[in-house]
């Protein structure tokens, strides 16, 4: 079953308008988080993006654990409502 919604997530977050512009908000989110600690860090450029690279990693794996989660919820509503 995980495997189908991974399948669908990549496909939804690949051709989806949605999560293009979602995409692009979470990228400035991320710089306005992210560019005050980096002043006073004085990180080197290749520092910077490594960094920064976590920080997409891990809002790309919290983005599939949502999606995951919401898929599951709603068919478990939807068999509930079927039940009845």
């Amino acid at each position: 079953m995980n495997s189908i919604l991974k399948q669908m997530f990549e496909e939804i977050i690949t051709y989806g308008n949605e999560f293009y512009e979602m995409n692009r908000r979470l990228e400035a989110e991320i710089t306005n988080i992210f560019d005050p600690y980096i002043e006073r860090m004085e990180l080197t450029k290749t520092e910077k993006e490594s960094l920064e690279d976590v920080f997409f990693d891990v809002s790309a794996a919290a983005q599939y654990v949502g999606f995951q989660q919401g898929m599951k919820l709603s068919f478990r509503l939807l068999l509930e409502m079927l039940s009845e």
